[in-house]
C-alpha cells in the first residue's frame, strides 16, 4: 500500500516539475522539496 502512494507521489512530483521548471529560473529551488 505504501509502495504504492510513493509512486503516485513521485509521479505526481516528477509532472510538476515538469510543470513548473521551464517557467522558473535554474537558480530557484523547487517549491515543492
Amino acid at each position: 500500500m505504501a509502495k504504492i502512494v510513493r509512486s503516485v507521489v513521485q509521479r505526481y512530483i516528477l509532472r510538476e516539475q515538469e510543470l513548473v521548471m521551464p517557467l522558473l529560473p535554474p537558480t530557484s529551488p523547487p517549491s515543492f522539496l
